[in-house]
């Protein structure tokens, strides 16, 4: 196990310590921690963003044309609302999700225990029990190496599929010290 740890840390550019400071304000009777790390930073241009933008920019047009029929012709004034929602909704569609993905990434830390996965979203905290994991694995790997954990649940007779985790850089080797700490007995 310290060897895959070792090359776990050794992927990563720089200590996050950030991560570790989070966890410690929200979890601070929690000391164990295996791995620590946050989503990966900055503007993402995902398929729904990218989505989110050409719809947004139909909204901007729809806006426009709301408008300019206002000035144009004799619509009543109040016809501006129209344009003044579309454009609005199309403003946020095309240019405010980026930011309010961005903003709630950079709130969000991942804590990986010998018990579970902490994770801290906003002033909301998840546990997720590692060792009730059916099968864990990396959806959305992007170019970097950052993916998703899709951690499966066992539940009775059906599996539960939780996917609490966004961007995670070395989405790969994460995955692996799950799949190790889960085979693992659980801690007493």
């Amino acid at each position: 196990m310290a060897a895959l740890l070792d090359d776990l840390y050794a992927l990563d550019d720089h200590e996050d310590q950030t991560a570790n400071q989070m966890l410690q304000q929200y979890l601070p009777h929690v000391q164990d921690f295996v791995w620590t790390g946050r989503p990966v930073q900055g503007f993402l241009f995902t398929k729904a963003a990218i989505g989110n933008f050409f719809l947004g920019t139909a909204f901007l047009l729809g806006g426009a044309l709301a408008v300019l029929l206002l000035v144009a012709t004799d619509m009543p004034w109040w016809a501006l609302l129209f344009g003044v929602t579309f454009g609005g909704t199309g403003l946020y569609l095309s240019v405010g999700s980026f930011f309010g993905d961005r903003h709630a990434r950079r709130q969000t830390a991942y804590g990986l225990t010998t018990k579970g996965l902490h994770v801290v979203h906003r002033k909301a905290v998840v546990f997720y029990d590692i060792h009730t994991v059916a099968e864990a694995a990396v959806q959305g790997r992007r170019y970097n190496g950052a993916g998703q954990l899709a951690l499966h649940e066992r539940r009775g007779t059906y599996t539960h599929v939780e996917n609490y985790t966004a961007y995670i850089p070395n989405a790969e080797a994460v995955l692996q010290l799950v799949r190790q700490l889960s085979a693992e007995a659980p801690p007493k």
